[in-house]
């Protein structure tokens, strides 16, 4: 059988690696140690690459990220429509450049990673991946511009593709309901483990915990970025409601890129901050959020929506307990391996808090059981999934 050509559109993967680009980073990391893998081109920035970076090509805490968060906010203050009119015309820059090389690989297939079809213009079969639908479902937790960009573009999409991928049976069910989708016509492939996380000695993690003045198992974490979908709000007051001795024991440390409305964040977390009670140290290198990870006392997600959630998968490969709201996918990846509660509720995830500091034996049942869940997702299974509905809709 002859291998097929995929284009991947893959413009993710030259930002920060969080969401879309570290789900597109570790699916391909994983196809292209495979025998049967497709001759692979991906569109990163303007060409197509047959290489996939392994490093970011924007580093962290780098002036070109930096120069990009002060245009969206310049370009926020004169409203909703000329945010909008910037987003398509990035989409538009993108598809005419995407198009404009195509003719050179033609390929089988192209893989459209980031929601929405390219419709390009040689007519060839697309199969995109869609996330989560928490712009249509959360609309006040996104900026009003992306809201309409994705009630614009989405539904096209949907219809336009070939097939739709997407990463847990609460989102492709969210996909059916929305949209009134066949739903023959999307794929479940889950996320993976991304390698690294595991538990780590005291001893092996001691120089990442020491350059943030932590000691090891005495903090409460959460990874991911910050925006108000993730519902840290709640993490802010359910801390506060602690005792006083485990206040003066533990400390909460929030990592992550500072998303949509971080300043409203920040001004709330300004009193813990002063404290030393609350660590902020932003967005971390790989090895530093595996050693942080495992260094933890508990991971905590309060998240109202998510289309699989992978730092709680994160944190139970690591050897954390892990506390998660109960709501969309959460409790499809962490099933009875760890603490689910509500998303409004402060009190009972303080309560949660105090007996896993308290409880030693249910917390370590709780890292067991967390160990095994995590064990079942791989990103080998990921990319056979999503290989072979390549192969069936090429």
């Amino acid at each position: 059988m002859q291998k097929l050509t995929i284009a991947v559109e893959a413009k993710a993967l030259a930002t920060l690696r969080t969401g879309v680009g570290q789900y597109i980073y570790q699916l391909y990391s994983a196809i292209e140690k495979r025998v049967d893998k497709p001759e692979l081109y991906y569109q990163i920035d303007s060409h197509f690459v047959q290489t996939l970076p392994h490093e970011r090509i924007i580093p962290a805490n780098k002036s070109p990220l930096k120069n990009k968060e002060r245009l969206s906010k310049f370009l926020d203050r004169f409203g909703v429509q000329l945010v909008l009119w910037k987003k398509k015309l990035a989409r538009y820059a993108y598809r005419k450049a995407f198009n404009q090389q195509l003719q050179a690989i033609q390929p089988d297939l192209i893989h459209c990673t980031d929601f929405f079809s390219l419709n390009n213009s040689a007519g060839i079969a697309e199969i995109i991946t869609v996330y989560d639908l928490s712009c249509f479902r959360f609309p006040e937790t996104h900026p009003a511009a992306r809201v309409k960009f994705f009630n614009e573009y989405l539904p096209t999409s949907l219809k336009n593709a070939r097939h739709i991928l997407t990463i847990s049976e609460f989102s492709k069910q969210e996909i059916v309901d929305y949209f009134a989708i066949d739903p023959n016509k999307i794929t479940v492939a889950y996320c993976g483990l991304p390698t690294g996380f595991k538990p780590y000695s005291e001893k092996a993690v001691q120089g990442s915990l020491a350059a943030h003045g932590l000691q090891y198992k005495k903090y409460f974490l959460y990874v991911g970025t910050i925006e108000p979908r993730k519902n840290l709000a709640l993490l802010l007051e359910a801390f506060e409601q602690l005792p006083a001795a485990i206040k003066a024991e533990y400390q909460l440390v929030i990592i992550g890129a500072h998303g949509w409305k971080f300043e409203r964040f920040l001004q709330a977390a300004q009193g813990l901050l002063d404290k030393r009670q609350l660590l902020m140290p932003g967005y971390v290198a790989d090895q530093e959020l595996q050693h942080l990870m495992a260094g933890a006392h508990s991971f905590l997600y309060p998240s109202l929506y998510e289309g699989f959630g992978i730092p709680p998968l994160e944190a139970m490969a690591s050897g954390t307990a892990v506390v998660v709201s109960n709501a969309t996918s959460l409790p499809e990846v962490v099933g009875e391996a760890g603490v689910l509660l509500p998303c409004d509720d402060a009190a009972q995830w303080a309560q949660a808090m105090v007996r896993l500091v308290e409880d030693r034996q249910q917390y370590q049942a709780y890292v067991q059981a967390g160990l095994a869940r995590a064990a079942l997702f791989n990103w080998d299974a990921t990319a056979e999934t999503v290989l072979n509905c390549f192969k069936r809709h090429s």
